[in-house]
Protein backbone atom coordinates (compact mmCIF):
# COMPACT_ATOMS: atom_id res chain seq x y z
CA UNK A 1 0.00 0.00 0.00
CA UNK A 2 2.71 2.22 0.81
CA UNK A 3 4.71 1.79 -2.23
CA UNK A 4 1.31 2.58 -4.46
CA UNK A 5 1.32 5.99 -2.46
CA UNK A 6 4.56 6.67 -3.11
CA UNK A 7 4.50 5.96 -6.85
CA UNK A 8 1.43 8.28 -7.28
CA UNK A 9 3.26 10.81 -5.31
CA UNK A 10 5.97 10.54 -8.13
CA UNK A 11 4.42 10.21 -10.84
CA UNK A 12 2.49 13.30 -10.16
CA UNK A 13 5.62 15.48 -9.58
CA UNK A 14 7.34 13.83 -12.90
CA UNK A 15 4.23 14.79 -14.93
CA UNK A 16 4.43 18.73 -13.11
CA UNK A 17 8.07 18.61 -14.45
CA UNK A 18 7.97 17.35 -17.81
CA UNK A 19 4.70 19.27 -18.55
CA UNK A 20 6.05 23.21 -16.86
CA UNK A 21 5.44 25.71 -19.37
CA UNK A 22 6.85 29.09 -18.97
CA UNK A 23 4.94 31.55 -17.05
CA UNK A 24 4.79 35.01 -19.34
CA UNK A 25 6.77 36.86 -17.15
CA UNK A 26 9.58 34.43 -17.10
CA UNK A 27 9.84 35.14 -20.71
CA UNK A 28 8.87 38.03 -22.94
CA UNK A 29 8.82 36.12 -26.10
CA UNK A 30 6.08 33.95 -24.45
CA UNK A 31 2.66 33.70 -26.70
CA UNK A 32 -0.56 32.27 -25.36
CA UNK A 33 -1.49 31.70 -28.87
CA UNK A 34 0.94 28.89 -28.77
CA UNK A 35 -0.79 26.76 -25.85
CA UNK A 36 -4.13 26.82 -27.63
CA UNK A 37 -4.98 23.42 -28.69
CA UNK A 38 -6.09 23.15 -32.30
CA UNK A 39 -9.68 21.75 -33.87
CA UNK A 40 -12.46 21.27 -31.50
CA UNK A 41 -10.30 21.38 -28.31
CA UNK A 42 -9.90 25.34 -28.87
CA UNK A 43 -13.15 25.78 -26.78
CA UNK A 44 -10.75 25.76 -24.22
CA UNK A 45 -8.50 28.52 -24.89
CA UNK A 46 -5.30 26.59 -23.97
CA UNK A 47 -6.48 26.53 -20.25
CA UNK A 48 -6.33 22.68 -19.18
CA UNK A 49 -6.83 23.19 -15.37
CA UNK A 50 -10.27 24.20 -13.83
CA UNK A 51 -9.20 26.90 -11.17
CA UNK A 52 -11.60 27.95 -8.69
CA UNK A 53 -14.30 26.52 -7.21
CA UNK A 54 -15.42 22.62 -8.49
CA UNK A 55 -18.47 20.85 -7.68
CA UNK A 56 -18.23 17.19 -8.92
CA UNK A 57 -20.86 14.13 -8.98
CA UNK A 58 -20.00 10.90 -8.98
CA UNK A 59 -21.17 6.94 -8.76
CA UNK A 60 -18.71 4.47 -7.62
CA UNK A 61 -18.07 0.77 -7.19
CA UNK A 62 -15.96 -1.34 -4.58
CA UNK A 63 -13.07 -3.24 -6.20
CA UNK A 64 -11.92 -5.47 -3.14
CA UNK A 65 -13.50 -7.92 -0.95
CA UNK A 66 -15.85 -5.25 0.33
CA UNK A 67 -17.87 -5.92 -3.23
CA UNK A 68 -19.21 -9.16 -1.24
CA UNK A 69 -21.30 -6.56 1.27
CA UNK A 70 -21.25 -3.43 -0.64
CA UNK A 71 -22.44 -3.04 -4.55
CA UNK A 72 -22.29 0.59 -5.04
CA UNK A 73 -21.86 4.19 -3.87
CA UNK A 74 -22.00 8.13 -4.70
CA UNK A 75 -19.89 10.48 -4.15
CA UNK A 76 -19.92 14.51 -3.99
CA UNK A 77 -16.58 16.11 -4.29
CA UNK A 78 -15.66 20.02 -3.31
CA UNK A 79 -12.57 21.38 -4.08
CA UNK A 80 -10.96 24.93 -5.05
CA UNK A 81 -7.50 24.98 -7.22
CA UNK A 82 -5.69 27.64 -7.42
CA UNK A 83 -3.53 27.91 -10.64
CA UNK A 84 -0.11 28.78 -9.72
CA UNK A 85 1.19 27.91 -13.68
CA UNK A 86 -0.94 27.31 -16.82
CA UNK A 87 -0.77 23.86 -16.18
CA UNK A 88 -0.62 23.19 -12.78
CA UNK A 89 -3.19 24.13 -9.80
CA UNK A 90 -3.37 22.95 -5.99
CA UNK A 91 -6.03 23.62 -3.68
CA UNK A 92 -7.79 21.71 -1.11
CA UNK A 93 -11.01 19.21 -1.49
CA UNK A 94 -13.43 17.46 0.24
CA UNK A 95 -16.69 15.67 0.05
CA UNK A 96 -18.88 12.64 1.07
CA UNK A 97 -18.93 9.33 0.18
CA UNK A 98 -21.98 6.75 0.65
CA UNK A 99 -21.55 2.87 -0.31
CA UNK A 100 -25.19 1.21 0.06
CA UNK A 101 -24.97 -2.09 2.04
CA UNK A 102 -27.69 -4.67 0.56
CA UNK A 103 -26.66 -7.36 2.71
CA UNK A 104 -28.35 -8.18 6.30
CA UNK A 105 -26.38 -10.93 7.11
CA UNK A 106 -22.94 -9.76 6.48
CA UNK A 107 -20.13 -7.49 6.71
CA UNK A 108 -16.53 -6.76 5.67
CA UNK A 109 -13.64 -4.32 7.65
CA UNK A 110 -15.92 -1.46 9.15
CA UNK A 111 -19.13 -1.67 7.20
CA UNK A 112 -21.68 -3.74 9.67
CA UNK A 113 -24.31 -5.88 9.07
CA UNK A 114 -27.18 -3.92 6.75
CA UNK A 115 -25.72 -0.68 7.51
CA UNK A 116 -23.90 1.62 4.87
CA UNK A 117 -20.04 2.72 4.60
CA UNK A 118 -19.79 6.49 5.16
CA UNK A 119 -16.69 9.25 5.24
CA UNK A 120 -16.12 12.78 4.96
CA UNK A 121 -12.67 13.01 2.78
CA UNK A 122 -10.70 16.04 3.67
CA UNK A 123 -7.41 16.78 1.68
CA UNK A 124 -5.01 18.35 -0.66
CA UNK A 125 -5.76 18.32 -3.84
CA UNK A 126 -3.49 19.04 -6.94
CA UNK A 127 -4.09 19.18 -11.11
CA UNK A 128 -1.85 18.61 -14.15
CA UNK A 129 -3.31 19.80 -17.29
CA UNK A 130 -1.33 18.15 -20.10
CA UNK A 131 -3.30 18.60 -23.36
CA UNK A 132 -6.34 19.13 -25.18
CA UNK A 133 -8.34 19.39 -22.10
CA UNK A 134 -6.47 16.56 -20.38
CA UNK A 135 -6.18 16.90 -17.07
CA UNK A 136 -4.46 14.58 -14.13
CA UNK A 137 -4.33 14.75 -10.57
CA UNK A 138 -4.48 13.72 -7.04
CA UNK A 139 -6.28 14.60 -3.66
CA UNK A 140 -4.06 13.21 -0.68
CA UNK A 141 -5.39 13.63 2.51
CA UNK A 142 -7.40 12.31 5.81
CA UNK A 143 -11.13 10.77 5.11
CA UNK A 144 -13.14 11.02 8.70
CA UNK A 145 -15.45 8.20 9.22
CA UNK A 146 -19.32 8.95 9.50
CA UNK A 147 -20.41 5.19 10.06
CA UNK A 148 -20.11 3.03 13.75
CA UNK A 149 -16.78 1.29 13.31
CA UNK A 150 -15.17 3.58 11.27
CA UNK A 151 -12.99 6.33 13.34
CA UNK A 152 -10.78 7.55 9.71
CA UNK A 153 -8.18 6.65 7.50
CA UNK A 154 -5.15 7.85 5.20
CA UNK A 155 -6.83 9.21 2.19
CA UNK A 156 -6.15 9.37 -1.68
CA UNK A 157 -8.09 9.51 -4.76
CA UNK A 158 -5.66 10.04 -8.05
CA UNK A 159 -7.93 10.89 -11.35
CA UNK A 160 -7.63 11.59 -14.85
CA UNK A 161 -10.00 13.80 -16.48
CA UNK A 162 -11.46 15.53 -19.86
CA UNK A 163 -12.23 18.75 -20.07
CA UNK A 164 -15.79 18.74 -22.07
CA UNK A 165 -16.03 22.80 -21.85
CA UNK A 166 -14.86 25.27 -20.01
CA UNK A 167 -17.61 24.37 -17.51
CA UNK A 168 -18.10 20.45 -17.49
CA UNK A 169 -15.33 18.24 -16.69
CA UNK A 170 -15.78 13.86 -16.94
CA UNK A 171 -13.19 12.45 -14.54
CA UNK A 172 -12.25 8.97 -13.60
CA UNK A 173 -10.79 7.71 -10.35
CA UNK A 174 -9.68 5.42 -7.97
CA UNK A 175 -10.29 6.21 -3.86
CA UNK A 176 -8.58 4.21 -1.06
CA UNK A 177 -8.90 4.58 2.36
CA UNK A 178 -6.14 2.82 4.48
CA UNK A 179 -6.82 1.72 8.00
CA UNK A 180 -6.42 -1.72 9.62
CA UNK A 181 -7.89 -2.68 5.80
CA UNK A 182 -7.75 -0.96 2.92
CA UNK A 183 -10.62 0.09 1.25
CA UNK A 184 -10.70 0.48 -2.50
CA UNK A 185 -13.15 1.93 -5.27
CA UNK A 186 -13.60 3.30 -8.50
CA UNK A 187 -15.65 5.87 -9.44
CA UNK A 188 -16.86 8.04 -13.35
CA UNK A 189 -18.17 11.41 -12.75
CA UNK A 190 -18.37 15.03 -13.48
CA UNK A 191 -17.23 18.20 -12.40
CA UNK A 192 -19.22 21.84 -13.21
CA UNK A 193 -17.01 25.02 -12.35
CA UNK A 194 -18.80 27.78 -10.86
CA UNK A 195 -16.38 30.31 -11.75
CA UNK A 196 -18.20 31.62 -15.28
Amino acid sequence: MKREIVLTIVLLFCVCGIYAQPLAFENPEFSMDRWKPSGISAVFTGLNIQDGLNIGLGASVPLNSASDVVSYGALLDVNYLYQVRRNFAFGLAAGYGIYFNEEETADWGPIDKGKDFRYFPVAAATRFGLSNGIVMGADIGYAIGASDNFDGGFYFRPLIAYNLSEIFQLNLSYSGISNDWTWSAASVGFTINLND
